[in-house]
């Protein structure tokens, strides 16, 4: 029986035979000259398979055979909706991307939806889902021409936790950048009498920085939202 099978294994055309191509396998090995043969999506042989019965060839003479790239900082959330085949990916050789960075596709809220209402209408994408389980399943259901990961970005966290108490927040990290070298200098000079060139001048201020920027933001997110922020972390 295990002979039969490895008979029809081997006589059984193949679904694509690239040949003359220069293989750059993704080990850290130099390139080097075969054919590669795919059956079922998958890679089926490396070798010399010139003579292979294959339903398509394709002659890759004087250029590289390789692995899909992985675009590290791809922004396709939203396009990718638009075109499921995402073409200008695919042309590139990319076949994995990672979005997200900043700004992500979820978690959202109404008030996110309407704010950005001219982008969606923009695309002509309804923003039907309001977490990542929701967006996965609309990507699912209409198809994906590469792989898709997503970060959860920090400014959507800070938009669905803040929301329109941002611009109170960030006024407030203004005033704390403002504050923060004349409070450091003041506090070093006059109790501890450090002189304004002492490098511990220069010391205390990230400290100082740190504890005025964190009330800056904390506290407007809480009056804005009455959400601990930290809550945004767990958002499903």
């Amino acid at each position: 029986m295990l002979p039969l099978l490895l008979l029809f294994a081997a006589a059984a055309p193949y679904d694509l035979v690239i040949t003359n191509g220069r293989i750059v396998d993704g080990t850290g090995s130099p390139w080097y000259a075969a054919d590669l043969a795919i059956r079922d999506g998958k890679i089926a042989a490396i070798g010399r398979l010139a003579g292979a019965p294959a339903r398509r060839t394709v002659d890759a003479r004087g250029m590289v055979v390789a692995p899909g790239f992985i675009d590290m900082l791809g922004q396709s959330e939203i396009t990718i909706l638009v075109n499921p085949h995402l073409p200008s990916k695919i042309f590139q050789g990319i076949t994995t991307e990672v979005t997200g960075e900043g700004g992500s596709a979820a978690p959202l809220s109404d008030a996110i939806v309407k704010a950005d209402r001219v982008a969606w209408e923009h695309y002509g994408v309804t923003p039907t889902w309001r977490n990542f389980r929701e967006y996965f399943a609309r990507l699912r259901k209409q198809g994906l021409g590469i792989n898709v990961a997503d970060y959860v970005g920090a400014t959507q966290v800070r938009r669905m936790v803040i929301g329109q108490g941002m611009a109170l927040a960030l006024a407030g990290i203004v005033i704390g950048l403002a504050g923060a070298f004349g409070l450091a200098r003041f506090i070093t000079t006059f109790l501890f009498g450090v002189t304004a060139k002492d490098p511990a001048v220069f010391t205390a201020v990230p400290l100082i920085l740190a504890v005025v920027s964190l009330v800056a933001v904390w506290l407007p997110a809480r009056r804005a939202s009455n959400v601990d922020p930290l809550t945004a972390l767990r958002y499903e």
